[in-house]
């Protein structure tokens, strides 16, 4: 999934103006023009840095940023993609799940992105309920040859939820995935788990212990 952040930061390239969206409290005299253009150029910086994967020290501008402004969402997106690299994935899934419903006409490949970073902070925090639609999402909007890890994931949320048989079906999906996709020994020690997998949730289903 880390090649989707180049997507990401390519578009970074079409913000022509880093102009603040709305203003919580706007003011109209001179001293609050001259805020205004300061924050102008701590988004522009905050953009520098997100483009160069200084996540850090782009996730404490855009902080600031909100604490005064409601930025658009798509440097919410942004914003949010700071904390899931930074680990923060309660704050980054807060945001991508704010951010997301108005992002519909992005190319699939960036959404494609903020719905697997999403998807991956909810299950780094244990909420997989949470976790599941938005790897479904992912999958219908990723290539076929990225589909192997949100089925493998997908396949551990069902699991920690108790739902076997579907966790079957998409432990089942990963594997064949991860065959299509590189038969060496890079994915050797993730086929063997997932044929584990598969193989004790058949046992449990044929003792009868199946969900």
């Amino acid at each position: 999934m880390k090649n989707f952040v180049s997507i990401i930061t390519m578009c970074l390239f079409f913000l022509h103006s880093p102009a603040i969206v709305h203003a919580q409290s706007p003011q109209k005299n001179t001293s609050a023009n001259s805020s205004h253009n300061d924050d102008a150029t701590v988004l522009s910086k905050a953009l520098a840095y997100f483009s160069s994967k200084k996540y850090h020290e782009a996730l404490i501008l855009f902080r600031q940023l909100t604490s005064r402004y409601t930025l658009n969402a798509r440097y919410i997106a942004f914003y949010a993609t700071c904390c899931y690299y930074e680990w923060q994935f309660t704050a980054a899934a807060e945001l991508y799940s704010s951010a997301l419903p108005k992002l519909g006409g992005l190319a699939p490949h960036e959404l494609s992105f903020y719905n697997w970073a999403c998807a991956e902070s909810y299950f780094n925090e244990k909420d997989y309920t949470a976790a599941i639609p938005y790897y479904i999402k992912m999958l219908g909007l990723c290539y076929s040859n990225e589909r192997h890890d949100a089925h493998f994931k997908l396949g551990f949320c069902y699991y920690f939820l108790g739902i076997n048989n579907i966790a079957e079906v998409h432990f089942k999906q990963a594997y064949d995935y991860y065959c299509t996709l590189d038969t060496s020994d890079t994915w050797k020690s993730r086929r063997a788990q997932l044929k584990n997998m598969i193989n004790g949730l058949e046992n449990s289903k044929a003792n009868g212990h199946d969900s």
